[in-house]
């Protein structure tokens, strides 16, 4: 598979992050770090598109085509628009020049 993927197209600026191993001093899970930031195409589903995706309304969910970054891994997390989104499936294409990143987050919507 080949994604077409330009420069142009990378209008939204995402931050990839990570949460580190353990808790703080509250026993709460540490707050995800900052890995990286870079531009991507996202790409908001539609309701229609979450139910042929098995997903329910509570959950909204994003792609981002971005180029190919070997850090980015499943169960990271996406700051995107000032909202946390938990990276569900990262696809590269062959060439490994790009890649597709699905994210969820549940919304109270």
């Amino acid at each position: 598979m080949s994604i077409n993927i330009h420069a142009g197209r990378m209008r939204h600026q995402v931050e990839v992050l990570e949460r580190l191993p353990g808790s703080d001093d509250n026993g709460e899970p540490n707050v995800p770090q900052s890995v990286f930031v870079a531009y991507a195409d996202v790409d908001v589903k539609n309701g229609r598109q979450l139910a042929e995706m098995g997903e329910l309304t509570t959950a909204e969910v994003i792609t981002c085509m971005m180029w190919y970054d070997d850090r980015v891994k499943n169960k990271m997390f996406l700051n995107w628009e000032g909202r946390l989104f938990e990276i569900q499936h990262v696809k590269p294409d062959q060439e490994k020049k790009a890649m597709i990143i699905t994210a969820r987050i549940e919304t109270n919507e």
